[in-house]
């Protein structure tokens, strides 16, 4: 079931051995979980026919080694200097020390690092080579740049190497964010730093159109804020294009005074609420992002502006539950009127009564609406939200956004400084866990274990690791991600329970999570704390999916030469 970060997921069906206040803890917290997921209206994965007797097939004669015998030289690519927005470039080897033939299956790399030419299922033979180019970004910001790749090679570890540039910003804009009321001038300065002459050919929004026509080490470009507003332009980063050499595009960011606020003149007349204010609101803000009409939807969002243009919406007004106006427009992701109650003095450091703010609410999709929240995120980023604040449980907007969020979303936060590897305090769930536990979308996970996210990392309450929350919560392609990744399939929790365990003993997973397990060589025969198998466990589950998991765990038994009967 998908729970939202701030809950901790434990399945209304576990069983939990734990002191007395932690077992009362976490019993309540059960309960709660299991309402919430029924208030959360998100429907259950499909089950597995009821009637069906045919038996998955699973490999149980997986065999894999732990001998490294692929090399890469070198194992620290330094590219030097290279410009931002510009790419570096280089070449590495692999080399086959062994004597069998092995398979590179993946190249993965960490964010900001590209390989050009990865040969995904080249056949290495012993003694044999393999080059791979690797490139890397530059960035927008001048920095010092370590990345890791890493090649997956099937059946033996994976084989990891850094590679490392300093990025020099080539063209700089000054100031990096333009304030109306600390620049009244709007006076922008776009220099180079290695005296090469260059021209300004555009900028974005286009607000001003014409540039000096010759050459110059340096460029000032002054911002009429009247005309911008006029304009009615709403991005928050101007982006000026050039011809220099080493430096082809640089960019300024705008304060939220910059943009137009909206007045009464800009929303038509609606009739007065009949609703209380924030019931009415929310179904407002739901309606002008889910009805199927473009104008109704428009409609809705006219009046939730005249609301606000009228003070009807008071910028920090508080509901029952201490949201304001401008978490729930982030919630449902009505771009419009978060801009507009940022413009009324919305406050972004406002938190809910689980500690929320307002970014938290805008990384996470809402079940059931489809629009793209992106720039809500950079807006609020933009006026200052800290991507590093945490809730009450203790997780932070990154924490949301990998188990709830989209990739872009995931990817802003951390370019934004958010950490990989924070922790929640009270439930001990990393961004990986909560991405591998609950997020749908296979590529955050991807992203995250690009970025050396540590896959053994174990949650407070259980002692869980990301594959035991995905094996839990059935999550197939994050399973696979995370055994491709190298996951130790030994790892056990609090209770002695492995992946496999972990699967067999919960409703939510079903014989194809089983199959990927025993298939990946997780140990058939490992027992809990209470001396029960997988079978044993299965046995016990009285689910719809539970007689196709048993079927399945009796075949993988038998092909292994076990006894099919549970302890």
């Amino acid at each position: 079931m998908l729970l939202s970060p701030g809950w901790a997921p434990v399945t209304c069906m576990s069983s939990w051995r734990t002191p007395m206040l932690a077992q009362r803890f976490v019993t309540t917290l059960s309960l709660l979980l299991c309402g919430y997921a029924m208030a959360q209206d998100v429907a259950p994965s499909p089950a597995p026919s009821f009637g069906s007797k045919e038996k998955p097939t699973i490999n149980a004669d997986k065999s894999s080694s732990n001998e490294r015998i692929v090399t890469v030289e070198p194992q620290r690519l330094d590219l030097g200097e290279i410009a931002t927005g510009e790419k570096g470039k280089g070449t590495v080897t692999l080399t086959n020390g062994g004597k069998a033939a092995v398979v590179l299956t993946k190249c993965k790399t960490s964010c900001g690092c590209t390989t050009a030419n990865c040969p995904e299922g080249q056949t290495i033979e012993p003694g044999g080579t393999v080059e791979v180019s690797i490139s890397l970004d530059g960035g927008q910001v001048a920095r010092t740049l370590t990345k890791t790749v890493t090649f997956l090679i099937e059946n033996h570890p994976p084989v990891q190497m850094q590679v490392s540039a300093k990025s020099i910003a080539f063209v700089n804009c000054d100031p990096q964010r333009l304030d109306p009321d600390l620049h009244p001038d709007g006076l922008v300065t776009i220099s180079c730093t290695d005296g090469t002459p260059f021209k300004i050919e555009s900028m974005y929004p286009p607000v001003v159109t014409e540039f000096a026509a010759e050459a110059k080490t340096s460029h000032e470009v002054r911002i009429d804020w009247e005309a911008y507003r006029e304009a009615g332009y709403r991005q928050r980063r101007i982006v000026f294009r050039t011809d220099h050499p080493k430096g082809a595009s640089v960019s300024t960011t705008l304060a939220m005074s910059a943009v137009k606020p909206i007045t009464k003149g800009d929303a038509a007349a609606k009739p007065a609420p009949s609703l209380p204010a924030s019931e009415r609101l929310d179904q407002l803000l739901k309606d002008s992002v889910v009805l199927a009409d473009a104008a109704l939807r428009q409609a809705r969002t006219d009046t939730i502006l005249k609301m606000i243009a009228d003070a009807e919406i008071k910028p920090n007004a508080l509901d029952s539950s201490y949201q304001t106006p401008l978490m729930k427009a982030c919630r449902w992701g009505n771009e419009q009127v978060v801009f507009a109650l940022l413009d009324a003095g919305d406050q972004l450091d406002k938190t809910d009564r689980m500690g929320r703010n307002p970014l938290m609410f805008a990384v996470r999709r809402e079940p059931g609406v489809k629009v793209a929240k992106i720039e809500i995120v950079r807006a609020l980023l933009d006026a200052g939200a800290d991507p590093k604040q945490k809730d009450q449980i203790g997780n932070t907007p990154l924490c949301w956004a990998a188990g709830f969020g989209d990739l872009p979303t995931v990817k802003e936060l951390i370019q934004a400084g958010a950490g990989v590897e924070v922790v929640g305090g009270m439930i001990g769930f990393t961004p990986l866990i909560w991405g591998a536990g609950f997020n749908e979308d296979p590529k955050v996970v991807e992203y995250l274990l690009s970025l050396d996210a540590d896959m053994e990392a174990k949650d407070v309450l259980q002692g869980a690791t990301p594959l035991m929350h995905a094996a839990r919560t059935n999550m197939h392609e994050n399973v696979a991600l995370l055994i491709k990744s190298g996951a130790d399939l030994k790892a056990t929790d609090n209770e002695g329970n492995n992946a496999l365990l972990m699967a067999a003993k919960n409703a939510g997973a079903d014989a194809k999570m089983i199959g990927l397990l025993v298939d990946a060589g997780c140990e058939l025969s490992a027992k809990d704390k209470n001396g029960m198998d997988a079978l044993g466990s299965a046995r016990k589950r009285s689910d719809l999916r539970a007689e196709d998991v048993v079927a399945a765990l009796e075949q993988a038994y038998e092909a292994a030469g076990l006894s099919p009967t549970a302890p």
